[in-house]
């Protein structure tokens, strides 16, 4: 599973490039082809940006093989008050074959974030929070499988 999320990397790069700009027009992503990977990689496009998904930036993957991604800046309906219920942050289940399954939010006030680990049954994520930016731990509190609370580690101001 893990490998196949590696592998899946790249969709972040494709859905980047290409998308036009104006309210009424259709976003695309770079095609697979145009973009140039290692041998043993592939792209593949899995889901293109909404206009309110933001701009995706940074990501991790956890050890079941699903993908944490979050946008640079606040997205509408996001925000990073100890009140907000989400900062950004979206988790992606992939199926067997690859192909997006869920694409859920994680509920906790922190996003923006300009980089994330997944370690120690934990999403470690360096961004803007309640606290403002700094470095945060997201963990599932409850048992059902989605980082639901956080911890501050470490700000570094506003």
């Amino acid at each position: 599973m893990l490998h196949r999320a590696l592998r899946s990397i790249a969709f972040i790069s494709a859905v980047f490039g290409g998308w036009p700009h104006g309210a009424n027009e259709t976003r695309e992503g770079t095609p697979a082809a145009e973009i140039s990977v290692p041998p043993g990689f592939k792209v593949e496009l899995l889901k293109v940006a909404g206009e309110r998904d933001g701009s995706w930036v940074s990501m991790a993957i956890d050890d079941k093989g699903r993908l944490y991604i979050s946008p640079q800046g606040s997205i509408p309906e996001s925000g990073f008050g100890k009140g907000s219920k989400w900062g950004g942050i979206w988790r992606v289940t992939l199926t067997a074959a690859g192909q997006v399954d869920k694409w859920e939010k994680v509920p906790v006030p922190i996003g923006s974030s300009m980089g994330m680990l997944w370690a120690w049954d934990r999403l470690y994520i360096s961004g803007s929070g309640p606290e403002g930016r700094g470095i945060y731990t997201a963990m599932d509190s409850d048992g059902d499988g989605i980082p639901d609370r956080f911890d501050v580690d470490q700000t570094g101001g506003t």
